[in-house]
């Protein structure tokens, strides 16, 4: 698979973002555990400087599944612009493979689309906020995300104190746990198993 470059728009915001000063960043780590053991870390990263935001998530993992060594590496980027969701990049290695991604850009009133599974379509915007935001934010009931890993909107449900819930297009519901408004756990189901996310120590 090709190696697919950022539109100029994005570049031009990231350069302009990171030539400014000074800068508010928030960074914060997380663990990955399966069965109880630790496989992997998240680093979340949110840079903020005037109207413009970008927000980073990265993660590196390895467990045996199914009998099978697996090693992953996911990178997903958002840029927000005034309030609203400009530019997003999202793409997922198994053992150095791209397994999935999914990029948007601009395009007027709406989302161009190229996304490993649906293809190229347009989606609907702008989005007030996205899926990462939810790493530095606490969310509330019935708020509508842009999932930036399927390239389409969610909407977060509350079940308790602290915790909120939404099922991106796979169907396997994603599980945020808070405590005094930031996130300290996360469960992310899938078919075969429950991979839990805790704020690093």
């Amino acid at each position: 698979m090709k190696m697919r470059l950022p539109t100029r728009t994005a570049l031009l915001l990231l350069l302009t973002f990171f030539s400014l000063e000074p800068v508010s960043a928030q960074v914060r780590q997380f663990e990955l555990f399966l069965a109880g053991k630790k496989i992997g870390d998240i680093t979340a990263e949110r840079k903020v400087k005037g109207d413009l935001e970008v927000i980073t998530i990265n993660s590196i993992a390895s467990a045996q599944i199914l009998w099978k060594d697996i090693s992953t590496v996911t990178n997903t980027r958002v840029v927000c612009q005034a309030g609203k969701v400009s530019e997003s990049f999202y793409e997922h290695k198994e053992d150095g493979e791209v397994e999935a991604y999914c990029k948007i850009s601009p395009m007027e009133n709406q989302y161009a689309v190229h996304h490993w599974k649906k293809g190229k379509y347009t989606l609907e915007g702008p989005a007030s906020t996205s899926v990462l935001s939810i790493y530095f934010k606490e969310p509330v009931e019935g708020q509508r995300l842009f999932d930036e890993s399927w390239g389409e909107y969610v909407t977060i449900k509350k079940t308790g104190t602290g915790q909120y819930e939404y099922k991106p297009k796979d169907g396997h519901k994603n599980v945020y746990r808070y405590a005094n408004g930031s996130l300290i756990e996360a469960d992310f189901h899938t078919s075969i198993a429950t991979v839990k996310m805790r704020l690093k120590a």
